[in-house]
């Protein structure tokens, strides 16, 4: 974390991000996430977003981002911390990805997945 806090634009946090499997942020943080991370990372997602959102591996990147982060121990009180502005900048990253049109089992498998992350998240 303390390479984290040495980072100082969005693109050198995003390409920290990017090479950190989406699925490994359970076992990352266990219990150390806090809000202030996560609002730092949920902005850095949205500006990854912004900066191209044409880019697919961007797009598959920062789903699956926002899939797992709601796994990591203690995401749902840390969650509770962030301020109405903070929500609002989750919203907008699910509104930036739009909806997963996998086909297939697989497909509404990640459909789902991604449902429940959007509630988990306070988001539609």
């Amino acid at each position: 974390m303390r390479i984290w806090n040495e980072l100082t634009t969005e693109g050198e946090r995003w390409d920290v991000l990017r090479q950190i499997p989406a699925t490994r942020l359970p076992a990352l943080f266990k219990t150390s996430l806090n809000a202030s991370l996560l609002v730092v990372i949920l902005h850095s997602l949205r500006a990854a977003l912004e900066a191209d959102r044409k880019d697919r591996e961007r797009i598959s990147i920062v789903r699956a981002y926002m899939v797992n982060l709601p796994r990591v121990p203690r995401f749902t009180t840390v969650s509770l911390m962030m301020s109405g502005k903070e929500r609002a900048d989750a919203q907008a990253v699910w509104d930036l990805l739009g909806r997963s049109h996998g086909d297939g089992v697989e497909g509404e498998m990640g459909k789902r997945k991604e449902d429940g992350s959007r509630s988990i998240w306070g988001c539609h």
